[in-house]
């Protein structure tokens, strides 16, 4: 789940979730604009806060994570999804 999305969901302002993990209003909205990409410590101090809601895959286009928002802006759930068919061995 993106950090925006929980925020959304549980009605919680940057400025509200800033001081519960103990962070600069700034920094909670620059990694809500994806101008900030979240150090280990404040990652660490998300999922906490979240618990586990937000993971680390939710900052990054990774397989396990949010999935990037579409054109109208709303998430496409099938994108960026793995199924693991492009791990399989070929050679046996």
């Amino acid at each position: 789940m993106r950090l925006s999305d929980y925020l959304r969901e549980k009605k919680t302002t940057a400025v509200a979730f800033a001081d519960r993990i103990g962070r600069a209003p700034s920094t909670v909205t620059r990694i809500l604009s994806g101008q900030h990409t979240p150090d280990a410590a404040t990652m660490r101090a998300i999922i906490e806060a979240t618990d586990g809601a937000v993971s680390p895959n939710d900052f990054f286009d990774l397989p396990g994570g949010a999935p990037p928002p579409d054109a109208d802006g709303g998430s496409d759930p099938q994108n960026g999804q793995a199924d693991g068919s492009d791990l399989q061995d070929s050679a046996a």
